[in-house]
């Protein structure tokens, strides 16, 4: 069996702070106001991933490889706030989700014949890859082989390996 690569790493955590978001972002550069969800979008260019800062604290870190590089990526955001004159204090950085991308052996699955015969749901008018749901793991299924999947958390190894083996195992009987 082939390898999952981790694509995407989201964590998060409360600064206990109130934010003043447009002192943030007068402070700063990479900054991006987002008036729909009220919060600030930080890229920066030295620290892996983008931030979304939310006036109440909340931090949320995006885009990171590993869960060591999310969990440095807040810490740093929350150094840089601390060196312009903020007081940001953390009890603990959670890991929200884990995605992957698995590169399957099996090339042009047609997604409605596999969809008819498993518990694997596809509505081609509505979204272009299968999807198939292991707990809270979920898979979607592209008609080339390749396996997107969501909803990774810390620890949850077992249940990935097992339901890639049971979606692998669906696949390989009915495709």
């Amino acid at each position: 069996m082939g390898k999952v690569v981790i694509t995407n790493v989201v964590a998060s955590t409360y600064l206990m702070l109130d934010l003043d978001l447009d002192h943030v972002f007068n402070e700063f550069g990479h900054i991006i106001k987002n008036p729909k969800m009220q919060n600030l979008i930080w890229k920066h260019p030295k620290i892996c991933g983008t931030s979304l800062l939310f006036r109440n604290g909340y931090i949320s870190v995006h885009g990171c490889k590993s869960v060591g590089q999310a969990k440095k990526s807040v810490r740093q955001f929350a150094r840089l706030l601390q060196r312009r004159g903020y007081n940001p204090q953390m009890n603990r950085i959670k890991i929200n989700t884990i995605s992957g991308v698995y590169r399957s052996d099996f090339r042009r699955l047609d997604l409605k014949k596999l969809s008819e015969k498993t518990p694997i749901w596809y509505e081609p008018e509505i979204f272009s890859a299968a999807i198939f749901t292991h707990g809270k793991i979920r898979f979607l299924i592209y008609s080339s082989g390749i396996l997107v999947i969501t909803g990774i958390k810390v620890g949850g190894e077992k249940k990935l390996s097992s339901g890639l083996e049971k979606l692998l195992l669906l696949i390989h009987k009915n495709r």
